[in-house]
């Protein structure tokens, strides 16, 4: 459990698998010759967008993403922090429909802490 001012605040963890041509549209350098600090900063910051586009959140609602890179593809973890409190069953039932018949990419985990 993460504490903020005294309340337990519990966050959603999802895992997407991105492979093939949906990994080759997301790479993370847009220009090989570039030193990609710019471009990989511009790359999280439009994940992060896509994300809060998608799921209906707000920008401070993405918390911490992490992209591993494997030979097959990529892999995404991000949190989803609630506005605030913890998120009801509702909305972990909606998240993970939403993230499951998305284009993002194939989810393999969702874990709610």
């Amino acid at each position: 459990m993460k504490k903020s001012t005294g309340l337990a605040l519990a966050s959603i963890f999802a895992v997407l698998l991105l492979c093939g041509q949906a990994c080759a549209q997301r790479r993370l350098l847009a220009d090989p010759s570039d030193d990609g600090s710019d471009s990989a900063f511009d790359n999280f910051v439009a994940i992060r967008e896509g994300l809060s586009s998608s799921l209906g959140f707000n920008l401070d609602q993405i918390g911490d993403i992490v992209i591993s890179a494997y030979s097959d593809g990529l892999e995404f973890v991000f949190q989803l922090l609630p506005e605030s409190g913890s998120f009801t069953d509702s909305d972990v039932t909606r998240i993970r429909s939403t993230l499951e018949n998305s284009d993002i990419g194939t989810l393999t985990d969702l874990s709610y802490d």
